[in-house]
């Protein structure tokens, strides 16, 4: 059997059922599928995004202060060396990487990258990062780009198109699905009244507690449209760094909710009962578990955003209002949705279909083929000054 090797410096939540699929899917085509894993620094550990995958191996990171900036180590180079193929993580602060290639470069290993294609957020982008980002990006044998998008940022760098392999970053959304087709009446409203709905429209965010996410804005949008509809009732589900600030913020808003993180049954309870996705900051993978409820989404255009923005279509499945919108212009087109039974009817039918579109399974085949095709692609070749680059880490 071939054996292919996946690095991850930690596995969030949402990725669980994607390894356990592929692992499973890889097999059935005789390849070996293996996972180390490590954990991550503070800051995305209190996100709680981090969980544990039992058949993974488990090797603790290292991480290393240099020049302001947090490196990271992964001591597993044997079983490395001991693979067909290792999937590693785009980051430049992956100190492994750079070792991986210059394996590659000797021909002891293949080398995969995973991930956007460079950074999504020019304001935050270190110049010399990027510089190196761009010249390493050029060297791995083959590339696993999140969407088309990261597709495009990886060719316009020079690399073949042809040894690129578009995942379409999705979560499981097929049973989340299941879920929410086989809740009745009878439980929505026991949600309803549990949470005090009233009866009324629900907004639900949903995801991590950061800065990032524009939870202020999100409660000043809210306080407008509660003056207008004051049956309008907004659900905030998520864990992170700023959750103890948010509910002091929602004690004094009679019309907000805040409920901590939820999963399965919990979180397929909430999409059916709520009426429209409220993420006016960072987009991530709470616009498909919208999709897998038909809910239109609603947000602004900022440079937060995780690549799944490009699933977002305006007046499609969702609204994307310019960055310099205020709280009080998103809380008037949460009001027209509402209120607009034509446009949230079209919205709803188009998140509906993206629902059938971005899936976890169709992640996993995508993923699955391509894995094939780099496993038997041959060695890319790349220009003499690259190889330079590649011997330099040895």
């Amino acid at each position: 059997m071939k054996r292919v090797l996946c690095m991850c410096s930690w596995v969030p939540s949402y990725q669980l059922e994607l390894h356990s699929s592929l692992r499973r899917v890889l097999a059935e085509r005789e390849i070996e599928f293996v996972v180390i894993r490590g954990y991550p620094e503070n800051e995305i550990a209190m996100r709680k995004q981090a969980v544990r995958l039992d058949w993974a191996v488990f090797r603790p990171n290292r991480f290393f202060r240099i020049a302001g900036r947090t490196f990271i180590w992964q001591p597993c180079r044997d079983e490395a060396l001991n693979s067909d193929l290792v999937i590693a993580d785009e980051g430049g602060r992956l100190l492994l990487n750079y070792w991986l290639l210059a394996q590659q470069y000797r021909r002891r290993v293949r080398v995969a990258f995973w991930g956007h294609g460079g950074s999504l957020n020019a304001l935050r982008a270190s110049r010399l990062s990027e510089a190196v980002k761009r010249r390493v990006f050029r060297l791995p044998h083959w590339w696993f780009a999140y969407t088309e998008g990261a597709k495009r940022r990886i060719v316009a760098l020079g690399y073949p198109p042809d040894r690129i392999t578009v995942t379409q970053n999705a979560s499981s959304t097929e049973l989340l699905r299941e879920r929410i087709a086989a809740l009745g009446s009878s439980e929505q409203d026991a949600v309803r009244e549990e949470f005090a709905l009233d009866g009324g429209p629900v907004g639900l965010f949903l995801g991590s507690l950061y800065d990032d996410k524009r939870l202020d804005y999100l409660l000043e949008a809210g306080d407008h449209v509660y003056k207008k509809q004051p049956r309008f009732r907004l659900v905030i589900a998520g864990d992170g760094p700023n959750r103890r600030d948010l509910a002091v913020a929602v004690s004094t808003r009679p019309y907000a909710r805040l409920v901590g993180p939820v999963e399965d049954d919990r979180k397929a309870l909430l999409l059916a009962t709520a009426d429209v996705l409220l993420l006016p900051g960072a987009v991530g993978l709470a616009l498909v578990d919208g999709f897998a409820a038909g809910l239109p989404t609603l947000t602004t255009s900022v440079p937060t955003h995780g690549p799944e923005i490009e699933y977002l279509q305006h007046g499609v499945n969702g609204l994307i209002l310019p960055s310099d919108s205020s709280p009080r212009e998103y809380g008037e087109s949460i009001l027209e949705v509402l209120t607009d039974h034509a446009l949230r009817s079209n919205l709803e039918r188009g998140a509906a279909a993206s629902g059938l579109v971005y899936t976890g399974a169709s992640m996993v085949r995508r993923f699955a083929d391509g894995i094939e095709l780099a496993l038997s692609a041959d060695p890319i070749r790349r220009a003499t000054r690259l190889g330079r680059l590649a011997r330099g880490r040895q």
